[in-house]
């Protein structure tokens, strides 16, 4: 299996709307997306963390790749900050765990 996370901080809160909206479609189409074992998201310190488990990171590149969430990536770097990290699991990380994950395996986006 495969984990991705995301954890991003707004630049400013007049981004919120427009974060909302991608935030909403992509989590739609990864719900709905084929290969897709579980997706979730929460709020923790400010941060908005969002933790995907796929059967294998094949799946998770085409849903990356493609539409509701082609278009949030494209516009992250101006509404966001923030990190992404993506690596083999045997089991979903613990929300505990999220920060300290992206802080040690992540990469900076935006």
């Amino acid at each position: 299996m495969h984990v991705s996370i995301t954890g991003l901080r707004l630049r400013h809160p007049v981004f919120a709307p427009v974060f909302w909206w991608h935030a909403v479609r992509s989590m739609a189409q990864a719900q709905a997306a084929e290969g897709n074992l579980s997706v979730a998201s929460r709020r923790i310190a400010g941060v908005h963390y969002t933790m995907s488990l796929w059967r294998d990171r094949a799946a998770m590149l085409v849903y990356m790749r493609r539409g509701a969430h082609r278009q949030a990536m494209a516009a992250s770097t101006r509404i966001a900050t923030g990190q992404v990290a993506g690596f083999p699991v045997l089991a979903l990380p613990d929300w505990t765990d999220v920060p300290d994950l992206l802080n040690g395996k992540g990469r900076s986006v935006a």
